[in-house]
C-alpha cells in the first residue's frame, strides 16, 4: 500500500486484518502469533492485544517483540485500535500516518529502524501522544497543522532539520522533544501553549542564547536538568519531572 491509500479494513474481519498487518514480518517474528504447525492463532490468543467486550482490538502492545528486520502494514490495523506500541524492535521502512486507524490516540515506535519523511497533516485527528524517537527519520517538519488534541510529541534522536515553525502548536501541547536532530538557527518560536511544560532542543546545532532570540514569547526561559540538558519553558514550565 502507498501513502495515499485510505484505511480499507472495515469490511474485513479483525482476524484477517491482523494477519495482513504482520505479513511482512520475518517468519520468526510471525511465529509469536502462530501455533506449532504455523497456522495463525485466534486474535484473542495473540500476544499484546487488548480486546473490548465486543471482541474488537483496542490496544496493541508489542514492545521488544520483533528482533528481526521486518515491517508492519499499518493500513490493515482494525479501525477500532486506539493505542499502538512497538518500541525497541527492528521495524524498518517508511511511516505513512494516513494509513493509521482514525481512532488512534497513542502511537509509539521508539527505538526502531524506521526512516523517510514525516507528514503530520495526515495524522488521525484524535492523536494525543506520538513517539518516533530513536529512528532514522529525516527531512523538514511542518508542525503548523498538528492534531488539536496533541499533548506529547517525541522526535528525538532522528535526522530532522531545516526550517522549524513552532508558532502554531496545539493549545493542548504539554511536551515536545526535538533533542539530537540537525536543527540550526532557522527556527521560529511563538507563544507557548498555556499548559506547555517544555520544548527540548539539546544536541542540535544551536546555542541557548540563539534559542531565546528566536522566541517571540517574552516568558520563554532556558531551564537545565541535572544532566545538563536544556529545555525551553514558559510561565508554567516548572515541573519538568512530570513529562
Amino acid at each position: 500500500m502507498t501513502e495515499f491509500d485510505s484505511h480499507i479494513t472495515i469490511s474485513l474481519s479483525q482476524q484477517a486484518c491482523m494477519e495482513r498487518a504482520i505479513a511482512h514480518l520475518s517468519e520468526g517474528d510471525k511465529s509469536h502469533f502462530q501455533n506449532s504447525i504455523g497456522r495463525f492463532l485466534p486474535i484473542a490468543e495473540w500476544k499484546g492485544l487488548t480486546l473490548n467486550a465486543d471482541g474488537d482490538i483496542i490496544k496493541i502492545k508489542w514492545d521488544s517483540l520483533f528482533m528481526e528486520e521486518g515491517s508492519i502494514d499499518f493500513a490493515w490495523l482494525p479501525p477500532t485500535v486506539e493505542m499502538f506500541s512497538a518500541t525497541h524492535c527492528s521495524l524498518v521502512g517508511p511511516l505513512y500516518f494516513g494509513q493509521l486507524p482514525y481512532s488512534m490516540r497513542i502511537f509509539s515506535v521508539r527505538d526502531n529502524k524506521l526512516s523517510g519523511n514525516i507528514h503530520f497533516d495526515s495524522l488521525p485527528i484524535q492523536m494525543a501522544s506520538l513517539d518516533l524517537g530513536k529512528n532514522a527519520f529525516h527531512g523538514n517538519l511542518d508542525m503548523t497543522n498538528l492534531p488539536p488534541s496533541m499533548r506529547y510529541l517525541y522526535l528525538d534522536d532522528n535526522h530532522f532539520g531545516g526550517h522549524l515553525d513552532l508558532t502554531k502548536l496545539p493549545r493542548t501541547m504539554y511536551g515536545l522533544d526535538l533533542d539530537r536532530n540537525k536543527f540550526h538557527s532557522d527556527i521560529v518560536i511563538g507563544k507557548l501553549p498555556v499548559d506547555m511544560r517544555a520544548i527540548s532542543l539539546s544536541g542540535n546545532g544551536i546555542q541557548e542564547e540563539e534559542i531565546l532570540k528566536l522566541s517571540i514569547d517574552e516568558d520563554v526561559r532556558i531551564w537545565k536538568n541535572e544532566c545538563g540538558e536544556s529545555f525551553l519553558k514558559g510561565k508554567l514550565g516548572n515541573d519538568m519531572a512530570s513529562w
